[in-house]
Formats: C-alpha cells, sequence, structure tokens
C-alpha cells in the first residue's frame, strides 16, 4: 500500500461530492491509519520519517496529513433563512403571556422593533413613551447597567451602537399585533 493509495481514495470521495468535513475526517483517519501500519512495518514503501507532527502549546501531538495530493471540496455555503413562520406569532405571544408574562414585552420588541437582547434589558419604565393618539410607542434607548455582576462584555449584554439615545417608534400596539399579525409593522430608528 502506498501513499497515493490513499490520495485516490480521498479524491474519490470528493468526486463524489461528500462534506469537507467528511474527507477531511477521513484524511485524519487514514493519516493515523499509515502510521500505526508504518510503526508495526507493514509499509515498505513509506517510511516512517514521512510522517509529521508537531505539539501544540497545550501539550497535544497533532499528526499532520500524509495525503499532499488531495482536492477537499469547497467549503459550503448554506444560507439558511431562521425565519419564524408569521401564522405562528399569536400562538408565541399568547403562551408567553401564559407562560412567562414578564419576557412578553421585550420577546415583542425583539421580533418586532429588531432590538438585541442586551438593547431589551436596558429598557426603563421611564424611557417608553406613548403618544396622545395610542398608536405609537416611542422607546428611548440609553446604555445602562442595571446588571453589575455581569463580566461578559463580548458583545452580547450591551447596547451595540455607542449613541446618545435610540428612539424606536412603533405604529401598532402590541394588541393590534395579535389581531393584524399579518400587517407590516413599521419600525422607524432614528440615531441622534
Amino acid at each position: 500500500m502506498k501513499i497515493s493509495h490513499g490520495e485516490s481514495y480521498l479524491n474519490s470521495l470528493t468526486r463524489a461530492e461528500k462534506a469537507r468535513n467528511t474527507v477531511k475526517d477521513k484524511d485524519r483517519t487514514l493519516t493515523l491509519f499509515y502510521r500505526y501500519l508504518s510503526k508495526k512495518n507493514c509499509l515498505p514503501h513509506v517510511p516512517f520519517t514521512a510522517f509529521e507532527s508537531y505539539t501544540t502549546t497545550e501539550g497535544k501531538e497533532i499528526h499532520v496529513s500524509l495525503f499532499k495530493n488531495v482536492i477537499f471540496p469547497k467549503h459550503s455555503n448554506e444560507d439558511t433563512e431562521h425565519t419564524f413562520p408569521i401564522e405562528h406569532l399569536p400562538l408565541l405571544f399568547e403562551i408567553t403571556c401564559l407562560v412567562a408574562k414578564p419576557i412578553a414585552l421585550g420577546l415583542y420588541l425583539q421580533i418586532f422593533g429588531g432590538l438585541r437582547v442586551g438593547e431589551v434589558v436596558n429598557v426603563k419604565r421611564s424611557s417608553i413613551r406613548h403618544t396622545l393618539d395610542g398608536g405609537t410607542i416611542v422607546i428611548n434607548l440609553k446604555e445602562n447597567m442595571f446588571r453589575t455582576d455581569l463580566k461578559d462584555t463580548n458583545g452580547a449584554n450591551y447596547v451595540k451602537k455607542n449613541q446618545k439615545t435610540t428612539n424606536i417608534c412603533f405604529t401598532k400596539l402590541v394588541s393590534k399585533i395579535i389581531r393584524y399579525f399579518s400587517h407590516v409593522l413599521m419600525v422607524q430608528v432614528l440615531y441622534l
């Protein structure tokens, strides 16, 4: 058995349109198998010096692939769309009100207002204003630190854009959204 046999096998997987990770996994397994056979003196055509490896800073030994003439499949660009079906929105809000009423407004703001979790948790009652016509809600967002116990500042727990304030205007109220869930909610974000 020669190195070219392993390369032919791996290239046949690519021609069979196997996933890149599958071919990489087979490559690692074959490299370890060839290494094992070489230690047992079962590969006269493959010298043991052909095997390369290195040690990581954590002390883990990494074996470099023995197969140099392998064409790997391209990375798959699956643009998976993650959308929540609009016909399930009334049920979602109904269940939210029954199971976890305190998060219902936050969930509404995330779905229809496009707010991130870090922005929703920074909303104070005093920053929510209703207009006289009753059809618009204005939310004034500021960077507030309500949770001083959080050490995570990697981008998940704060208002992303560092600005003075953000006003978000909703042209429909929550109760109207549940009744007229098929209407598009107009959200206007103004950065001051």
